[in-house]
C-alpha cells in the first residue's frame, strides 16, 4: 500500500479515536446509567399504567352504582333475540335468534341460530345483522347461548336438541361447542364438542368465559334439567381441554364473568333480578350475592347478562316488549330481545343517560329533603348541601350560575327566559326549577337567586374557564420523557463542544 494511503487511513483511525475519546460517542457511554435509569423507569411507568387499568376494572361498584334506564339494544332485535355476547371493543355482538320462523311451515326449521351483528363505535346503531354460516350453523339443530372470548378468537355456544312443536328434549342431549379461528378476520373453523369431563354432571348450557380463556362459568342440572346452578370448568392453556366442573353458586343461574374473573352477574334460582357476587381474587369463593343498582332499574324481566370490556355496560335478555317486531311473527306477546344499561355518570343523577337542568333540579329537591345519601355528595365532603349544586354547576357542567338554559354562559337570554316563566317572587312555595330562576335551590325564584348568580360573576363574561385538573401522563407521553431525559444532555453537551 503506498504511503500516502497508509498515512490517510492512520489520519482517519487517529479521528475516529479521538471521536470515540472525546465526542459523541463518548457522551452516550457516559449517560449509560441515565439511559438505565431511563429504561428502567419507562418499564415501571408501563407496569403501573397497566396495574392502574386492572384496578380501576376491579374498584366499579355494581352494588351502588347508578345504572341508566335499560333501552332496547338499537338494530338487533327482530323477532325473537336474546343470550348477547359483545366483543372486547363493543363493536360486535354475538346472539340468538328465532328469525328463521318467518319461513313457519316451508319444511324443517330451526329454532334459534345464533347471529352476528356489526358497528363502526359504540355510540352508534348496530348494521343489519347476519347469521353465523356453517360450519358454526348446523341445519335442524339449534345453536344458542353464544360467548366470545375478548381476544375473539373462540366462540363458546349451545347445541340445542329443542323441538319447536314438543318442548326441549330432556334426554340430556344438549351440548357446549367452540368454534376457533387464526385472527378476528379469519373465517371459523369447524367447532368441536368440549370435552366430556365437561358435560359428565349433568345438562349444560349458558357459558360465559373469562377474558383469559381459563375458567369457563355454566349452567349445570344435576338430577334434572330443572334442577340447574352455576359452576366453572377450569384449563391450565388454552390449548388444553376443561375438567370436571365444581359448583361455585348453590342459588344462581345464568352466569355472566367479568373479564378479570373476580365479579359474576347471575339471577337466583327462584327467577328474581339480576344479582353480583364478588371476590378479592380467583383463588377465593365469591361473597353474598347482592341486587344490582341504587336503586336496581332491572326488573325479573332481565337475565342472560354480557358485561361490555370496560365493565360499564350490561347488554342482556328480557321478555319487555322492545317495540320492534316482525310482522311475520307467528307468536304474539312474551317474546325475548336484546337491551343494554350502562353505569351512569356522576353527573347523570336521574340515570336517563344525559346530564341535564332534570339532574340538578333532583340535586335540589334531594338537598331540601335532608338526603344523606353518598350518591349525592358530589364533592365528598359527607354532607348533601348547596356546595354540592356549586360542583354540579362549576365542575360538571363548566359553567355560572344563572345559565338557566345550561348553554354554558350567563348572559340576557338566561334572564329573558327566567322572567318569561313569570315565577319572580309570585308567593307560590316551590314552584320554581334551575330553568325558572331557581338558583340557590330553595324551590323558589326571587332576589336571592339573582344575588348568587350575579355574585358568581359569570354575566356576560362568555362561557366559563374550568379549572383543569392536572392530567396523569398518558404511557406514550412518559415514553417520550423518558427518551427526553437521555436526548436533552447529549444535545447540550454537544452544544457546549461546538
Amino acid at each position: 500500500m503506498p504511503f500516502t494511503e497508509i498515512l490517510h487511513e492512520s489520519q482517519s483511525l487517529l479521528k475516529l479515536a479521538n471521536f470515540v475519546r472525546t465526542g459523541y460517542l463518548a457522551t452516550v457511554i457516559r449517560q449509560l446509567p441515565m439511559l438505565r435509569l431511563s429504561m428502567i423507569t419507562l418499564v415501571g411507568t408501563v407496569f403501573c399504567a397497566h396495574l392502574h387499568n386492572v384496578q380501576a376494572q376491579q374498584t366499579i361498584d355494581y352494588v351502588n352504582a347508578r345504572w341508566t334506564t335499560p333501552i332496547p339494544v338499537p338494530g338487533v332485535n327482530d323477532t325473537w333475540e336474546g343470550n348477547p355476547s359483545i366483543s372486547d371493543d363493543g363493536l360486535t355482538m354475538y346472539f340468538a335468534s328465532a328469525r328463521g320462523l318467518s319461513a313457519l311451515g316451508l319444511g324443517e326449521l330451526d329454532f334459534e341460530t345464533i347471529w352476528i351483528a356489526n358497528r363502526d363505535n359504540t355510540d352508534t346503531p348496530f348494521d343489519t345483522p347476519q347469521q353465523l354460516p356453517l360450519p358454526i350453523y348446523l341445519p335442524g339443530v339449534s345453536e344458542v347461548e353464544p360467548d366470545i372470548t375478548a381476544d375473539g378468537l373462540e366462540l363458546f355456544f349451545v347445541r340445542d336438541t329443542y323441538d319447536l312443536f314438543d318442548g326441549p328434549n330432556e334426554s340430556n342431549d344438549d351440548t357446549l361447542w367452540v368454534a376457533k379461528r387464526e385472527s378476528v378476520d379469519a373465517p371459523w373453523g369447524e367447532p368441536t364438542k368440549l370435552s366430556d369431563a365437561v358435560h359428565s354432571l349433568g345438562c349444560v348450557s349458558d357459558p360465559s368465559i373469562t377474558a383469559d380463556g381459563l375458567e369457563l362459568y355454566l349452567d349445570i342440572g344435576i338430577g334434572s334439567c330443572n334442577n340447574q346452578s352455576i359452576h366453572v370448568a377450569r384449563r391450565s392453556s388454552r390449548s388444553e381441554p376443561f375438567g370436571v366442573p365444581e359448583r361455585v353458586l348453590a342459588d344462581g343461574l345464568l352466569p355472566a364473568i367479568s373479564p378479570d374473573g373476580l365479579t359474576l352477574f347471575h339471577r337466583s334460582s327462584a327467577g328474581t333480578a339480576l344479582r353480583v357476587s364478588s371476590r378479592a381474587s380467583r383463588d377465593e369463593p365469591f361473597g353474598p350475592a347482592q341486587r344490582i343498582g341504587h336503586p336496581s332499574p332491572f326488573g325479573s324481566s332481565f337475565y342472560s347478562v354480557d358485561l361490555s370490556g370496560d365493565g360499564k355496560t350490561l347488554y342482556m335478555t328480557s321478555m319487555r316488549n322492545s317495540g320492534i317486531r316482525n310482522p311475520d311473527w307467528p307468536f304474539p306477546g312474551g317474546i325475548d330481545s336484546i337491551w343494554q344499561s350502562s353505569i351512569a355518570e356522576a353527573c347523570d343523577l336521574n340515570a336517563d343517560g344525559s346530564c341535564d337542568v332534570r339532574d340538578l333540579n333532583l340535586l335540589s329537591r334531594r338537598i331540601r329533603s335532608g338526603t344523606v345519601e353518598d350518591f349525592y355528595d358530589l364533592n365528598m365532603d359527607s354532607t348533601v348541601d348547596l356546595e354540592d349544586r356549586v360542583f354540579w354547576v362549576h365542575d360538571f357542567a363548566n359553567t355560572y350560575f344563572g345559565d338557566a338554559n345550561l348553554d354554558g354562559e350567563f348572559n340576557s337570554s338566561d334572564m329573558t327566559l327566567v322572567f318569561s316563566a313569570a315565577e319572580y317572587e309570585d308567593n307560590i312555595t316551590l314552584n320554581s326549577t334551575w330553568a325558572e330562576g331557581d338558583w340557590n335551590g330553595d324551590g323558589d325564584f326571587d332576589s336571592s337567586d339573582l344575588i348568587l348568580a350575579f355574585q358568581d360573576g359569570g354575566y356576560e363574561q362568555g362561557p366559563r374557564a374550568g379549572v383543569q385538573a392536572v392530567p396523569e401522563p398518558a404511557s406514550s407521553t412518559l415514553w417520550l420523557l423518558s427518551l427526553l431525559s437521555v436526548v436533552i444532555p447529549l444535545r447540550k453537551n454537544r452544544n457546549l463542544r461546538s
